[in-house]
């Protein structure tokens, strides 16, 4: 019975399915911003205007249709960035560090271990 209440929620699903696909294409807008500003300084307030939601709905709404929150999602697409730029150029960690958002070495770092489990020195020395 509480599956049902929490999937459901007593909501009409005639009218659900139409706010469903209203919410998820302004998550794709979110996302796609998110996606060609990933080595700026991204604020949720900014990134929930994209999807025309407030940032507590937003960040609900991300976080209910993508399973993890905005900010995992940005380390992880900046991340899988670096992972990129780590295997097919010839660019210091630290400019790639910047080139996707990261704004410290540490920061850098510690995301990159997170997401891959790796140091980017270990996934470049097994990818070049």
């Amino acid at each position: 019975m509480l599956i049902l209440l929490r999937d459901y929620d007593y909501v009409n699903s005639k009218n659900n399915s139409s706010a469903n696909n209203q919410t998820l294409s302004q998550l794709a807008l979110a996302m796609q911003y998110i996606e060609n500003h990933l080595e700026e300084s991204l604020t949720l307030a900014e990134i929930a205007q994209q999807s025309t939601m407030s940032k507590s709905y937003f960040s609900t709404m991300f976080k209910k249709y993508n399973g993890i929150s905005p900010w995992d999602y940005i380390t992880i697409k900046r991340v899988e960035k670096a992972i990129g730029l780590l295997t097919t150029s010839n660019l210091s960690k630290l400019e790639i560090a910047a080139r996707c958002g990261f704004h410290s070495s540490a920061n850098f770092y510690k995301a990159f271990a997170r997401v891959t489990g790796k140091t980017p020195s270990d996934y470049t020395s097994k990818h070049l």
